[in-house]
């Protein structure tokens, strides 16, 4: 009777200790991954490689926990430190426009991902032990993930007011994170243009030495911008993607 009621003590003990901190780890490390793959694939639709290296780092650490775990516990901390970086502060623009929802989602869900690796890293490799606010720090990232996701991310998107084109509109798609056309022409005055960002990715568009030129361009949304400009050749360019610029021409 005694053996019995020591073994159930265990089993509950063992519950209430919760998850372990290098498991936690292990899981934050397989979501970055992942996330990295859907910058890729979904929101830029094109190698990225700070990604990429984000994911091969990542995936390291993950091998190397099951091989030698104190390697691969630094290994996946400083990749999940990197991520924190890249989500906050190199794509600082895409966290702040949730209407651009698939750029919106990404890169906040990547920013908690990668505070969950820190904190669970810190913890794995000061050797912690299993505890519940393991558990309980990891269903609150999954929690707080999904109210961004849903909450913020598609009732913003879903509730932004599109632009209407409308007759002597200068008409700009932006695509593949390019510009098209590449040139455009006006007549001097008030312009206005209907820009149209067909790609998953936030875009702003932004001609150069124009106040009030810069518009920012919510994922597969439409936005108008009205700008008096005089005769002259400008430079218009997304400021978030290099190599996406082109000319504009006002007669």
């Amino acid at each position: 009777m005694t053996l019995f009621r020591d073994h159930i003590d265990t089993a509950a003990a063992g519950r209430v200790r919760g998850a372990g901190w290098p498991t936690v780890l292990r899981w934050a490390a397989l979501a970055g991954i992942a996330e990295a793959a859907l910058v890729m694939v979904y929101v830029e639709r094109a190698p990225v490689p700070p990604a990429f290296l984000l994911a091969v780092l990542l995936l390291v650490g993950v091998v190397l926990m099951g091989r030698s775990k104190r390697s691969g516990i630094w290994v996946t901390t400083i990749a999940s430190v990197l991520l924190v970086i890249a989500s906050v502060v190199m794509n600082a623009a895409q966290l702040g426009v949730a209407a651009s929802f698939g750029s919106f989602a990404v890169n906040w869900v990547a920013a908690l991902t990668g505070v969950l690796g820190v904190v669970a890293g810190i913890a794995s490799w000061r050797d912690r032990p299993r505890s519940a606010s393991a558990s309980n720090l990891l269903l609150g990232a999954v929690g707080l993930a999904v109210v961004i996701i849903v909450v913020v991310g598609i009732v913003a998107s879903l509730t932004f007011a599109d632009a209407r084109r409308a007759p002597g509109d200068v008409v700009v798609d932006a695509r593949n994170s390019k510009f098209h056309p590449s040139t455009l022409t006006a007549s001097g005055g008030s312009v206005t243009f209907f820009l149209d960002n067909r790609d998953n990715t936030l875009h702003d568009f932004h001609i150069l030495g124009v106040k009030e030129g810069e518009e920012d361009l919510p994922a597969n949304h439409q936005v108008g911008l009205t700008v008096r400009l005089a005769p002259g050749t400008y430079k218009y360019r997304c400021d978030l993607h290099s190599g996406m610029s082109g000319t504009l021409i006002v007669r």
